[in-house]
């Protein structure tokens, strides 16, 4: 009778381990997977896209299937959405860099605008509707001929820097006209609060992109020049 009871004993020992070790052999595959789905480059190219639809659906698919417990336990996934949630925080900013909305500057008569390929694929996008994505794109305009004339200058900036820091640094070190810093702060300042997804009316972002079309026009101007 007792040996019964201890064989059967055992057989439960025995079919429990055996449970465990299959749901966490499950649950290692599963959080494979998940790694697989969630590749670094494909969240880069959402980046990429300047599209916060784009981005919010890769968020809410390969990244959203993570559960807390794989994120507490698994050391590749941890450090998986780690590398995502800093790449996005970089994307989208803090809170500091959002402005109340502020009056249009005036635009200085020097500021003609010319014709230019990107900004008409920024106002490409308001046209299709999609204003927070066409300040994302113009966000990302300002912020590469910034840091290309930074470079031409010979002035470093550090990585992860957002726009308006980069106009602020450029502005120190008295490499930008004086005329242009409003329009380019401006344009920032509205592009910011798109990229955070608060409300803009469609005259703020024409009046960005009219700003951003002048001052880098005037910029670029200049760094021919220069």
């Amino acid at each position: 009778m007792i040996a019964e009871l201890l064989s059967s004993a055992v057989a439960g020992l025995v079919a429990s381990l055996l449970t465990t070790a299959l749901r966490a052999v499950q649950a290692w595959r599963d959080a494979r997977r998940k790694l697989r789905e969630a590749e670094i480059s494909e969240f880069q190219d959402a980046l990429n896209s300047d599209s916060l639809s784009s981005l919010g659906g890769y968020l809410d698919g390969p990244i959203g299937s993570f559960l807390v417990t794989e994120y507490a336990d698994n050391a590749a996934v941890k450090a998986r959405v780690n590398t995502f949630l800093a790449r996005l925080e970089q994307f989208v900013g803090t809170t500091s860099t959002v402005s109340r909305p502020v009056k249009p500057p005036a635009i200085p008569d020097s500021q003609e605008s010319h014709s230019d390929p990107e900004l008409a694929g920024v106002e490409l996008r308001i046209q299709e509707g999609r204003p927070w994505d066409a300040l994302a794109a113009l966000r990302r305009v300002i912020e590469n001929r910034l840091i290309a004339l930074a470079q031409k200058r010979g002035v470093r900036i550090p990585q992860r820097t957002g726009a308006g820091r980069i106009l602020q640094i450029l502005r120190q070190h008295g490499i930008l006209n004086e005329d242009v810093i409003p329009s380019l702060r401006f344009a920032i300042d509205v592009a910011n609060r798109g990229v955070h997804g608060l409300e803009i009316n469609s005259d703020e972002v024409y009046e960005a992109l009219r700003h951003a079309r002048g001052a880098l026009s005037a910029l670029g101007r200049e760094s021919s020049i220069g």
